[in-house]
């Protein structure tokens, strides 16, 4: 039984790949085009951009209540922490609410602070 190998791909000068060819390259192509993923303009550069300004961090409106419950919720569930859910949520100030985190039986078991802004929480108790 013979095996066939697989053809060789030459990239060399074709601007895909990594390779220093002319033009606009696909992944880090250096020449003198933008290349799509690397480049300035390419989709790092432009994540890059919105990650240092923190729009992919922000809300133009903040969380409500019902918000905080349903994400710590789906939060609980995704983490297969099936024995917990949101119990009363309540407002800490203008940025951030309290969640209770309970039992099945209803017992406090912590808290969390909840920035409305970004969807970080942190334990509180």
């Amino acid at each position: 039984m013979m095996m066939e190998k697989a053809p060789v791909m030459n990239t060399q000068g074709s601007g895909k790949m990594m390779s220093p060819g002319q033009g606009k390259g696909m992944m880090m192509g250096s020449g003198q085009g933008k290349g799509m993923m690397m480049g300035r303009g390419g989709m790092m550069h432009k994540m890059h951009t919105k990650m240092m300004s923190h729009t992919l961090f922000t809300r133009e409106k903040p969380f409500t209540n019902d918000d905080v419950k349903r994400i710590i919720g789906g939060r609980l569930a995704m983490n297969g922490l099936s024995g917990l859910r949101a119990g009363n949520v309540k407002d800490a100030d203008s940025q951030a609410a309290m969640a209770d985190i309970v039992s099945q039986k209803g017992e406090l078991l912590f808290r969390l602070k909840f920035n409305r802004n970004t969807g970080m929480a942190s334990v509180v108790q």
